[in-house]
């Protein structure tokens, strides 16, 4: 409340209109949403919003097969859930712009139950037998990654509004970095302030980058915590809250309309997660692109791209296709979404 207060104060001096969205919900508030475990057992609980939640039952945690079962259930009046099969054909509604997104519902989904009440979350197995699932909270490997000493610092818990006006500038306009510069050196983007990009360049580069999805659960698709990473400010991996979802080329880690991820690495909103990537620029020659860009992605650290060739900037891409280098753009799709730990190390083109 006291963070929504200052926003408002704020509108008031500057004669700005701030929507409700610029305050950061980490999702901490909701015990229930999140990764699960048991045995041979990993589940997603995906908030859908107004207390409706979807189970997703997997056998290992890549989700590279369908989910075993699909459960779907919604809060009582004392606080807990009880969840049934979900229909055959169901699946919650996807945003006009979203590919079909969600997993199926397996048939096998009829044999299953689950319960959530006073803290404990109960499964109840196709078998009935019955497992007490615990949290499995994603913390990818990279975390908190330290940069080399030749790598370029863009952002990091020493960094200050002086700094990151210096560093930052609007695409549009090439003003000052409009977003919220929080304690520990996290940037939250502002919604409608505008797509912001490095005043630094660079050809072939490593880039690290750590980001957090604000929980949004009873929007869908392309509304949910959109955001994107452009490589040069002309190639988007795309930034998404997609925990839960098939994986697709316009969902997080997707190379925008482009190549799907071999695997969907979503953590779910309010984790702070990582895109590790390595990236090749594309060559020209007597003004032609001779070679497609490459790039390669870790998604908290996980493999999701290898050398994927890109042949053209993405849709929205800020610098238009040429031999020039181009500087790290993250975009801003009206959710305040939050970066910290970017870094970048220039590298030859083989």
């Amino acid at each position: 409340m006291k963070q929504a207060m200052n926003w408002a104060l704020l509108a008031v001096f500057t004669g700005m209109s701030w929507s409700a969205e610029v305050v950061f919900d980490d999702a901490s508030g909701d015990r229930l949403m999140g990764l699960w475990s048991a045995p041979g057992k990993q589940v997603q609980v995906i908030g859908l919003g107004s207390g409706v939640y979807r189970v997703q039952v997997f056998t290992d945690l890549d989700h590279r097969v369908p989910p075993v079962a699909i459960l779907d259930g919604s809060t009582a009046k004392d606080g807990s859930v009880t969840f049934a099969p979900a229909k055959e054909g169901t699946t919650p509604s996807d945003h006009t712009k979203q590919k079909p997104a969600w997993w199926p519902v397996p048939v096998g989904s009829t044999a299953w139950k689950a319960t959530w009440k006073n803290e404990t979350f109960t499964l109840n197995q196709a078998d009935g037998t019955l497992v007490t699932l615990t949290p499995a909270p994603l913390a990818s490997p990279t975390l908190g990654l330290v940069p080399p000493v030749d790598a370029v610092v863009l952002l990091n818990a020493t960094s200050t509004a002086e700094t990151v006006a210096r560093d930052w500038v609007t695409v549009k306009g090439g003003k000052p970095c409009p977003w919220t510069l929080l304690p520990g050196g996290i940037l939250q983007g502002v919604p409608k302030s505008g797509t912001i990009i490095s005043r630094r360049t660079f050809a072939s580069h490593r880039i690290h980058l750590e980001f957090r999805l604000p929980y949004e659960p009873a929007r869908r698709g392309q509304e949910r915590a959109n955001s994107g990473l452009y490589l040069q400010g002309r190639y988007e991996i795309q930034i998404l809250d997609s925990f839960g979802l098939q994986g697709a080329d316009n969902e997080c880690g997707g190379i925008y309309k482009i190549a799907v991820p071999q695997v969907n690495r979503c953590a779910p909103p309010g984790t702070w997660q990582t895109y590790d990537v390595e990236f090749t620029a594309a060559e020209f020659a007597s003004n032609a692109q001779s070679t497609s860009a490459r790039v390669s992605v870790r998604h908290n650290g996980g493999v999701i791209h290898v050398d994927q060739p890109i042949s053209a900037p993405t849709g929205s891409a800020t610098v238009p296709a040429g031999a020039g280098p181009g500087g790290v753009c993250l975009q801003d799709h009206d959710h305040p979404v939050q970066f910290r730990n970017v870094w970048v190390v220039p590298t030859a083109t083989p």
